[in-house]
């Protein structure tokens, strides 16, 4: 039996480094996973579609996995209780109420009008959106998140499905969504589709991300669908976080960053941030006040 403590864990690069590190605690051969939390005082998005993707991932191999919710601190249990994390783990906490709490979702096969209108209602346009993004750029926005979806079952492999978490933090004015698979990894897949092995992750991330390129056959021309989102989170001076093996990419405002780290991950975490601002976002054919794109 292995007991994991979970630290308290934010979107810095050091906490994603932590979070990764985690899976290399268990043993191949373990057979009972114990997560408890005594000293953990907040988790983030991130945090929580990983660790949910993690959970059910030992499950898959024959683990029994369990949580120790006793051991959570109160604002912890809020967060875990009212976006639905403790109830999709057999606790027996109330599941998510209105608020900044963006439901946790475990996606096993792709169902796109479902995932469409959680990425529509609950993520986008519960807390920001309605007002200050147009209907026409809305959907498009959404349908780019979609695309990481669409990807991760088409390319990414994993056994255990698609893991999605978001909040909004008003003290900072920040809508946040995580989307995490445990498959084989863009890297992977990168090089795999050209029969190399010798593209770094860098590299392989930086080819993913191009308009038009794409790994599955016949689909040449769709790519990851990421350039209007790409542009929108460089405007609303957002951000977009991927790791993907030992791979990272960071889309923000004043620059794309591609690099090598560790420790390594198999499979994929997408972290996006948007700018809860005032400005009226929308296509410059569109006749509003404010123009943008």
């Amino acid at each position: 039996m292995t007991t994991i403590s979970i630290p308290s864990l934010g979107d810095s690069f050091s906490d994603f480094e932590i979070l990764f590190n985690i899976h290399t605690l268990v043993g191949q051969n373990e057979k009972e996973i114990i997560f408890d939390f005594p000293k953990c005082s907040f988790l983030k998005q991130n945090a929580i579609a990983f660790l949910g993707g993690l959970a059910r991932t030992f499950q898959k191999s024959g683990c029994v996995v369990s949580f120790e919710w006793s051991s959570l601190k109160p604002e912890v249990e809020k967060t875990l209780a009212q976006n639905g994390f403790i109830q999709a783990f057999g606790g027996t906490e109330k599941t998510w109420e209105p608020g900044d709490f963006i439901p946790y979702r475990e996606e096993r096969f792709q169902d796109p009008a479902n995932q469409i209108e959680y990425l529509s209602k609950n993520w986008l346009g519960r807390l920001w959106g309605q007002s200050h993004i147009s209907p026409k750029l809305h959907g498009a926005i959404v349908g780019r998140v979609w695309e990481l979806y669409a990807n991760a079952f088409e390319h990414g492999q994993s056994e255990v499905g698609l893991f999605v978490c978001g909040q909004h933090y008003g003290g900072s004015q920040e809508l946040k969504l995580a989307v995490c698979d445990f498959g084989i990894g863009i890297p992977n897949n990168v090089r795999r589709f050209f029969k190399n092995d010798g593209i770094a992750s860098e590299k392989a991330l930086q080819w993913a991300l191009l308009r038009g390129t794409t790994t599955k056959p016949g689909l040449m021309g769709r790519g990851v669908g990421l350039d209007i989102l790409k542009e929108f989170i460089k405007l609303n001076n957002g951000k977009m976080q991927i790791f993907s093996n030992d791979g990272y990419a960071e889309i923000g405002q004043n620059a794309d960053i591609y690099s090598t780290r560790t420790p390594f991950l198999q499979g994929t975490l997408f972290n996006i941030t948007f700018k809860c601002d005032d400005k009226l976002y929308h296509y410059a054919s569109e006749k509003t006040a404010d123009v943008f794109f």
